[in-house]
């Protein structure tokens, strides 16, 4: 945890905690990771540098701390996808929980207001609370649906009010 203290720009830790939408040990491919930060405002443009450069740079701080790890890479030894540590994972899981920066729609109580969360997701999602979660009023800015509770969630979630769908992503089973 010593190496996000580390961290001293603002939105290299915001679009650290930003990866925590993603499944355990789920490879995050870089370029679709960039272009969600710079879509979110996570990645700005300085100087003469662009956004796009910008969430690269960021995503090569994460990499130089070790704070997340290079899975695949490409012919130029780039590395185009990662996946966050484990340990490092669930502390960003729970300081984004805490702050009100993403919230799990498969594991809230009764008790919780998705309402207070900026990004929600679900994962593998059984939890028939999803049907009264969605119908309160949503204010997260993104909802990302992973694994094999996709289908029910999209149908749930069908009467949110939502900005845009920018991908889905289905089991091959599902296809």
């Amino acid at each position: 945890m010593s190496n996000y203290g580390n961290l001293s720009d603002h939105l290299v830790k915001t679009c650290l905690l930003y990866m925590s939408v993603f499944p355990k040990g789920f490879e995050i491919r870089r370029n679709s990771l960039a272009r969600r930060w710079v879509a979110e405002g996570y990645a700005q443009s300085v100087g003469k540098f662009t956004d796009e450069t910008v969430a690269h740079q960021n995503f090569k701080k994460l990499l130089d701390q070790n704070i997340i790890e290079p899975m695949g890479a490409c012919d130029n030894a780039r590395v185009k996808t990662c996946r966050t540590h484990a340990v490092m994972r669930e502390f960003m899981l729970h300081r984004s929980f805490c702050d009100h920066f993403i919230g799990s729609l498969d594991t809230m109580s009764e008790s919780d207001d998705p309402s207070t969360f900026r990004h929600l997701f679900i994962q593998n999602c059984t939890n028939i609370n999803i049907l009264r979660l969605a119908k309160k009023k949503l204010r997260a800015r993104s909802l990302t649906i992973f694994g094999s509770g996709g289908g029910g969630a999209v149908s749930c979630m069908r009467d949110a009010p939502v900005l845009s769908i920018r991908s889905i992503i289905l089991p091959v089973e599902l296809i």
